[in-house]
């Protein structure tokens, strides 16, 4: 019987459906995988590279490197003549230990690389350091990071200094035409804000001696602030209005605070509090807690007391503190059931080896809680039992019914 061959989309679906491969397809048109040139032979499948002249191994980033020189050659024009592939970089004495994946040429004869493209690192954080590594190299100011699902093009402005670019210029273009102003329908939404935070630190604040989130948490929350005010202000004037109607409740109405739990700098776990006016405030360790909502006025003395008669001087571990905000809820609940009711939901923010992790407790744990709650309190009511005098203490007088 003799096995029929694969079609080329096959191959590819095959090659990348592989669960360990992390490069992928989404910023290449589907009708871009049709004009490679992907063959099987003796079960393997292999890919012609039209720079080097040669099949190689059709691994998911050899894939994404001739979809690149294909946009290269097509859509910005590059001859084939002015790339190379597999190009070792010198770096000061010696070699880099592995080639600069794609280079473009300023020139036919390839004396002077003018762009380097890296898509080998299929994680930007270690694809846009070694490809910042060739550049400082070579001198080359323009370079590329592409990975399938991800692209990043970068200016090198200064060493260890590097500007991000929405394109590669194409031949007989410079930087003026690159940097055009940008439309907005040419807007690309942010995927992953953490990743984006993280290229800003890698980039633009790993020699300067500062931490990234110091230095672009005042910027995100100023931002924040000014959209919030536009707005805020719009609600507080209508509050204004309506205050010789509803009293102080009109304007406490469009009050809001809020509480932010988050991983900051090396993974630090910090709780942000934002007021009405959506001022940050960091909960300082020794405070160790806060609360919002209509409850505030009740948990947080309840908060402070939990805390005083079990860990004074220590912070609570992650147990204790489920623990501590299960008996203030339940004892909020009891205080102002008009306005909380339980069920009690919890979620808590954690390290999970060197990550942060967000888990939304089940409702086993929170029971479990619940009945320590329900303990601690029968202590306290035995407690108050126990010292009650065994002889009867006399009544209090009565005050006197005339007092002329």
């Amino acid at each position: 019987m003799v096995n029929q061959a694969k079609t080329k989309e096959e191959i590819i679906d095959l090659i990348f459906k592989d669960p360990e491969v992390k490069h992928g397809l989404k910023i290449f048109p589907t009708a871009e995988l049709g004009k490679l040139n992907i063959s099987e032979e003796h079960g393997k499948s292999f890919i012609k590279c039209p720079v080097s002249d040669r099949k190689r191994v059709a691994k998911p980033e050899e894939i994404i490197r001739q979809l690149t020189i294909n946009k290269l050659t097509d859509d910005l024009h590059y001859p084939l003549k002015r790339l190379d592939v597999e190009v070792a970089v010198k770096m000061g004495s010696t070699y880099a230990s592995k080639k600069a994946d794609i280079v473009i040429y300023a020139e036919d004869g390839k004396e002077n690389p003018y762009i380097i493209i890296e898509v080998k690192k299929p994680l930007r954080k270690d694809g846009l350091e070694q490809l910042h590594s060739y550049m400082n190299a070579t001198g080359v100011y323009y370079g590329g990071w592409i990975n399938g699902n991800e692209e990043v093009y970068q200016l090198r402005t200064e060493p260890n200094l590097f500007e991000t670019l929405k394109r590669l210029p194409a031949v007989n273009e410079d930087l003026d035409d690159v940097k055009t102003p940008i439309r907005k329908s040419e807007l690309e939404p942010i995927h992953d804000l953490k990743e984006m935070v993280l290229e800003l630190e890698n980039t633009v604040l790993a020699n300067a001696g500062v931490s990234a989130f110091d230095a672009i948490f005042p910027l995100v929350f100023a931002k924040l602030r000014d959209e919030f005010n536009k707005d805020a202000q719009v609600a507080f004037k209508m509050a204004a209005l309506a205050i010789n109607v509803l009293g102080p409740q009109a304007r406490a109405s469009v009050v809001s605070s809020t509480l932010v739990a988050l991983a900051a700098k090396d993974n630090e776990l910090q709780l942000v509090e934002f007021d009405s006016q959506c001022n940050p405030e960091t909960v300082k360790p020794e405070i160790a807690f806060s609360s919002i909502g209509i409850g505030k006025s009740i948990a947080d003395p309840f908060l402070a007391f939990v805390k005083y008669l079990f860990w004074k001087d220590h912070l609570p571990s992650m147990s204790d503190g489920n623990f501590a905000v299960v008996w203030t809820l339940k004892h909020a609940c009891r205080i102002a059931p008009s306005g909380i009711r339980e069920p009690i939901q919890m979620a808590v923010l954690a390290m999970e080896g060197t990550q942060p992790k967000a888990r939304k407790l089940p409702r086993e744990e929170i029971l479990d809680h619940e009945l320590h709650v329900d303990e601690v309190e029968d202590y306290f009511r035995k407690y108050q039992e126990e010292q009650k005098p065994s002889t009867k203490e006399p009544e209090p007088p009565q005050p006197p019914h005339n007092m002329s």
